[in-house]
Parts: structure tokens; C-alpha cells; sequence
């Protein structure tokens, strides 16, 4: 009978095996291994905070409107429900017009500010990707790193391999002396 090893199992042992193989590279100052949170550094960066930031400014009126609606709503609901008894059909009907009114409204601005967001985001990535390439292309090669390994695919990794921490720096740094 062949008993397979599950994906998840190999590839926990292919990671042990790297990460110890990268801390005896590393003690013997050769080749290491290094694990990255790319999402982290991008966009916990100043320039994502920034942009974050203008996004709020120019969308605030629609995220208000989404707030306001959903109170609507609410308060409409409140009031179906208390006064069921004593409203006539066509003010039912009326109160279930207006609440179903106010969700498409609700449903069209979230719908607009994901898709606004959403665009934001792919132009910010456009713009800083070449950036955090040559951020990393240098951690790379002074820390002579043979193998980047996305944080997201670690399930462990002892600290002194995250290099996540020396990107954001170093990705701040480069913006801030207009490196983009």
C-alpha cells in the first residue's frame, strides 16, 4: 500500500528544511534565506497612508451617504415593525418602497467607492511596484539572500529572516527622496 504525504505535510517540511538550511548558511555568513510580507510593506507605508488618506477626502460624502442610509433604513424598518398593525397597506407598501429604494441607493455607492478603491489600489501598486523591486533587488544583495519567500506562504520563520521591517524602511525612505 503507498501512503502519500499530504501537500500540506511536504510543504512544511520543504520550508523546515529551507529555513534550517538558510540558518546554517546564515551563521556561516553565506547565502540565507529572508521571508517578506510584500502587502504589509506597500501598503502600511507613507505613501499608502497618504493615499488612504486623499481617497477618505475624496470619497467622504459618499461613505456619509452610506452611513446616513443605512440609518434610514434602520429607523424605517423600526417603524414597519412598531406600527405594522396600525399603518394601512399602502402605508406598508409605501414604507417597503422606501426601504427598498434606499438599499439600491446604499448598494450602488458601496458598489462605486469598492470600484473607486479598488482602481486606487491597482494605480498605487502600478506606481511604487518598480520602487519596492529595486528596494528589494538591494536588501537582496547586501544581505546576499538566495531565496525570498513571500509571508504568506511561512508558516514559521524565526524573526531575524522577516525582512519585512528593513523593506518598509527602506521602500519609505526611497519615496520620501522621490525615488518613484
Amino acid at each position: 500500500m503507498t501512503t502519500l504525504i499530504s501537500p500540506r505535510i511536504f510543504v512544511s517540511a520543504l520550508l523546515a528544511f529551507f529555513v534550517s538550511a538558510g540558518a546554517m548558511a546564515q551563521s556561516s555568513g553565506e547565502a540565507r534565506i529572508a521571508v517578506l510580507d510584500q502587502e504589509y510593506v506597500l501598503f502600511q507605508s507613507e505613501a499608502a497612508k497618504q493615499a488612504t488618506a486623499e481617497l477618505r477626502q475624496s470619497f467622504g460624502g459618499e461613505e456619509r451617504r452610506v452611513r446616513q442610509l443605512e440609518e434610514e433604513v434602520t429607523e424605517l424598518r423600526a417603524r414597519l415593525d412598531a406600527d405594522a398593525g396600525l399603518l394601512t397597506e399602502n402605508e406598508l407598501t409605501s414604507l417597503n418602497l422606501q426601504i427598498e429604494s434606499k438599499l439600491r441607493e446604499r448598494e450602488e455607492l458601496v458598489r462605486r467607492l469598492q470600484s473607486a478603491q479598488q482602481n486606487r489600489r491597482q494605480a498605487f501598486l502600478r506606481e511604487y511596484e518598480s520602487v519596492l523591486t529595486s528596494v528589494l533587488e538591494d536588501i537582496i544583495v547586501e544581505q546576499n539572500i538566495v531565496l525570498l519567500v513571500s509571508a504568506a506562504e511561512v508558516i514559521y520563520a524565526r524573526p531575524e529572516l522577516d525582512i519585512t521591517p528593513l523593506a518598509l524602511d527602506r521602500f519609505n525612505a526611497a519615496i520620501a527622496a522621490g525615488n518613484n
